[in-house]
């Protein structure tokens, strides 16, 4: 019984892909991250930043790897982001990732992905609703 489970072990193989891509949070909207000061160092972004962040629509991982000086900064940057109606942050992602500019007021990333919807997710000329 030892041999046969010894030979049917012998021929299971297992194949797996995989792949790793570093995602800075800062490179969607151009953001050169500070230094962070010495007190600060090592230290994790607090709960409330956390919360904040992922309200913003921050991926829970890129949360889970920034500091605190960071977390301060890309808080900064979205509540300055929403006041001036700019995208968020899943519409950046979006327009990113099919060579939009992601500087789009929030009405107008809306227009834009509602034409990469229609148009089946394939790269369009000119959005609808947004003059050239």
């Amino acid at each position: 019984a030892a041999a046969e489970s010894a030979e049917r072990r012998k021929q299971i193989v297992a194949k797996s892909k995989f792949s790793t891509k570093a995602i800075n949070p800062f490179d969607i909207f151009d953001i050169v991250p500070k230094r962070e000061p010495g007190w600060h160092k090592g230290r994790k972004a607090t709960p409330g930043q956390s919360t904040a962040l992922a309200k913003f629509g921050v991926d829970a991982d890129t949360i889970a790897n920034l500091s605190f000086c960071q977390a301060s900064q890309m808080m900064d940057t979205l509540v300055k982001r929403r006041q001036q109606n700019l995208c968020s942050v899943k519409q950046a992602k979006i327009l990113g990732k099919y060579g939009y500019s992601t500087d789009s007021t929030f009405q107008e990333a809306k227009s834009i992905i509602d034409s990469l919807a229609a148009n089946n997710w394939k790269p369009i000329t000119k959005p609808l609703g947004v003059s050239a």
